[in-house]
C-alpha cells in the first residue's frame, strides 16, 4: 500500500490526475450495501490529495466533485489483489496517432459483433448474443433459460433490476451509451475523412431510442410496482449525478423505499404464470427490435 500511495502522490505533484481502480462497494458516496460476496473494481479519477485533511478528491459520474477519507481510498483500492494499488497516467494525446487508435477501434466493435468473441461463448457477445438472449427469455428449456434462472418473484425481480441498472444506470448516461458511441462516429467521420461513418450515427441514436424502450419493458408502468421501482432507480441516479455525497440522504431514502416495493413484489407478485410470459416476451420483442437496429447499423 505505500508504494502505491507514493505512485499516487508522484502522479499528482507532478500536475497530472491519476486513474486509479477501486472497489465501488467500498466507496461511500455510491452508498451500496458492503459485504464480503460483492466488490467491483472500476477506473475513477484521483485530483486531489490531501494528508492533513485526511480528504481525497475523486472524479467519477458526478457532475461535482466527490471526496472521501484517505482510509476510505486506501481499502477501496485493496479490495481485489489483482487491481491493487493499480495506476494509469494519461499522456498528452498524439494527434498523428489519432486516426490508427479511432480505425482500430472501430474495427474492434465491428469484430465483437459479428466475430468470435476474445473469450468465452460466442452467445455472449455481438448479435449472436441478442438472439441467444431472446430465446432464454421465452424458451423454459435450456439451462440457463430465465424460467430456471430467474423464477418468479424474487428471481424474476433482480433479473428485472440487473438488466434496467445496466441498460440504463451503470456509467453515466443511459441508452446503453449507444448515444455516445452516435457521437463518437460523428467525430470519427471527421477525423477519418468518411462521410459514411455520419451516415451510420443516426441508427446507433435509434438504438439507444431502443435500449431506453427496452428499459421501460424491463419494469413498465402499467403493472404500477415495477413503473415504480424503474422511476426510483432512475431518481436515485439522477441525484447521484446532480448532488453526489450530498444527495446521500435522499438517496438513502429512496432505497428504503426500493426495499419496501421488493418485499411487496416478493410477497404479492402482480402477475400469474401467463402474465410474466407476456412480460419476457414483450422483453424478446425488443431485444430482438435492438439486432435488427445494430446488424443492420
Amino acid at each position: 500500500p505505500e508504494k502505491g500511495l507514493a505512485n499516487l502522490l508522484d502522479t499528482l505533484d507532478d500536475g497530472a490526475p491519476a486513474i486509479v481502480w477501486a472497489d465501488m462497494y467500498s466507496l461511500p458516496y455510491n452508498a451500496l450495501p458492503l459485504d464480503s460476496g460483492m466488490w467491483a473494481m472500476m477506473p475513477v479519477v484521483v485530483y486531489g490529495y490531501d494528508a492533513a485533511a485526511d480528504t481525497v478528491w475523486i472524479a467519477d459520474r458526478a457532475r461535482v466533485p466527490l471526496t472521501v477519507s484517505t482510509g476510505e481510498l486506501a481499502a477501496a483500492r485493496a479490495r481485489v489483489a489483482k487491481d491493487k494499488s493499480r495506476l494509469l497516467v494519461v499522456d498528452h494525446p498524439d494527434p498523428a496517432k489519432l486516426p490508427t487508435a479511432v480505425q482500430a477501434g472501430i474495427w474492434d466493435c465491428i469484430k465483437l459483433y459479428t466475430e468470435a468473441p476474445p473469450k468465452g461463448a460466442r452467445t455472449n457477445f455481438g448479435l449472436a448474443a441478442y438472439q441467444h438472449w431472446a430465446k432464454l427469455l421465452v424458451d423454459p428449456k435450456p439451462r440457463m433459460s430465465w424460467a430456471k434462472q430467474f423464477a418468479a418473484p424474487a428471481g424474476l425481480l433482480a433479473g428485472l433490476t440487473s438488466v434496467f441498472n445496466h441498460v440504463a444506470i451503470f456509467g453515466k448516461d443511459g441508452n446503453a451509451e449507444r448515444f455516445l458511441f452516435a457521437n463518437f462516429l460523428d467525430e470519427a467521420a471527421a477525423i477519418l475523412n468518411r462521410p459514411a461513418l455520419a451516415e451510420v450515427a443516426p441508427r446507433f441514436r435509434d438504438a439507444g431510442q431502443a435500449w431506453d424502450a427496452l428499459g421501460q419493458a424491463l419494469l413498465p408502468d402499467d403493472i404500477a410496482p415495477l413503473g415504480q421501482t424503474r422511476t426510483l432507480m432512475l431518481l436515485r441516479h439522477h441525484l447521484f449525478l446532480e448532488r453526489g455525497r450530498d444527495a446521500l440522504p435522499d438517496i438513502r431514502q429512496i432505497d428504503g423505499q426500493l426495499a419496501a416495493l421488493k418485499q411487496e413484489l416478493i410477497g404479492d407478485f402482480p402477475l400469474d404464470e401467463a402474465g410474466v410470459a407476456g412480460l419476457l416476451g414483450n422483453v424478446r420483442d425488443h431485444v430482438l427490435a435492438i439486432h435488427d437496429i445494430e446488424a443492420e447499423a
